[in-house]
């Protein structure tokens, strides 16, 4: 039970801006629209930082308490102690089988285990499929917050599904919140016009818009494939590429090569950066359509994606979990893994529509704005308070 105090004393454990990690990113976002009152207690929050990837500098310094190294078993038993001892009311974990030490984030029991105090893990991933890669190790640390009773959020329905008739979790235990979104400044047709000119596109493009960490199942090849064909019909159609990768551009110059020998530099703006939520907003907005083609069907959430619905952009998207449950117009927005062919016809089949093309828009439109971040962390706080305030502090199954 929450001790009676005038604040409400959140903390979260995840890895932190800057770094090139969608992790962080989503951590930073949720932090940043939290209400600032909730039951008249004013909110509170800080970070305990797990150093995971490569550090470009750091964000709101005076908010990390402490630091931990991913690969430590010693640092999360430390870290949980010295959050006992704090006036912490609630713990909040985000949770990705990458982020933490073992081969599949299993360190993380060291910290639970240590930890006296109320407790809520975000999972940003959940085996459910049985081709997906070490489906039965990460279902088994699944199982691991099963024991331990955890409250966890999902992201989608499938997966809240999953875990309370599959592995039998508590109906309570378990909340489902879609990956939140910024709402984005709109911008003018003017100052579209003048991005995309210094980006070096014409009026008369037509730009596909790929971001984000880029990894070999993100379908990138797929796309460029795609573009090859798509380049021999209709010369004004381009690609706007902007990303990096986490192995120090192993992958970024592997694209590199494919572009030059696929002979599409003409057709292809590469920017190998990390770029802010402000800069992915401008990006989505002067381009036309926007296509996710990750190869892992069993995504439950895709940042990407989110943002894109909160642009109100045109999507195309491999059939995984999250684009199922949220995007309108499935039968033009679907398109199937590893299928340059498939990629290139629904291009054309919506660039020559118009009216398909704006309906589209339009529909994504709405939906984008019921994801906004201000609404998904009012909705996180709300279930952190109730977390905390539970009589119960059992934490194992018996």
């Amino acid at each position: 039970m929450m001790s009676k105090k005038n604040n409400f004393h959140i903390t979260f454990l995840s890895t932190w801006p800057k770094t090139p990690d969608g992790i962080a990113t989503f951590c930073e976002n949720l932090v940043s629209n939290l209400p600032l009152k909730i039951k008249n207690k004013k909110v509170y929050w800080d970070i305990l930082k797990v150093n995971r990837f490569k550090q470009i500098a750091k964000k709101n310094k005076n908010k990390i308490i402490s630091e931990l190294n991913y690969n430590k078993k010693i640092d999360y038993c430390d870290a949980a102690k010295k959050i006992n001892h704090s006036d912490c009311d609630v713990v909040i974990i985000q949770f990705i089988n990458g982020i933490y030490g073992g081969r599949f984030g299993e360190y993380i029991f060291n910290f639970i285990d240590n930890l006296k105090k109320p407790l809520l893990v975000i999972l940003h991933s959940v085996a459910m499929l049985p081709n997906q890669s070490n489906v039965i190790e990460k279902q088994k640390i699944l199982k691991e917050f099963l024991l331990r009773n955890n409250k966890v959020v999902v992201m989608s329905k499938t997966a809240e599904s999953f875990l309370t008739e599959s592995l039998k979790f508590r109906s309570k235990n378990v909340f489902m919140l879609y990956h939140g979104a910024p709402k984005f400044n709109k911008i003018g047709k003017k100052e579209k016009f003048m991005i995309r000119k210094r980006l070096g596109f014409n009026i008369a493009d037509k730009i596909i818009f790929i971001y984000g960490i880029l990894r070999k199942d993100k379908g990138i090849e797929d796309i460029l494939l795609a573009l090859k064909i798509l380049s021999q019909k209709n010369k004004n159609i381009k690609l706007l590429l902007i990303g990096t990768d986490q192995e120090n551009n192993k992958y970024t110059n592997k694209i590199k090569h494919l572009i030059k020998e696929l002979n599409l530099g003409n057709f292809v703006k590469f920017i190998p950066k990390f770029i802010t939520d402000n800069q992915i907003g401008t990006y989505l907005q002067i381009s036309d359509i926007f296509i996710s083609a990750q190869t892992n069907l069993g995504l439950h959430s895709s940042g990407t994606l989110s943002y894109a619905l909160s642009a109100g952009s045109v999507i195309l998207s491999t059939p995984i979990i999250h684009a199922k449950e949220l995007l309108s117009n499935k039968e033009y927005s679907l398109i199937p893994i590893n299928d340059s062919k498939a990629i290139a016809k629904s291009v054309l089949e919506i660039i020559n529509n118009k009216k398909l093309f704006l309906q589209i828009k339009k529909d994504n439109m709405v939906i984008g704005k019921k994801i906004l971040w201000k609404n998904i962390s009012k909705k996180y706080l709300e279930i952190a308070y109730e977390v905390a305030n539970e009589n119960s502090s059992c934490r194992w199954i018996v």
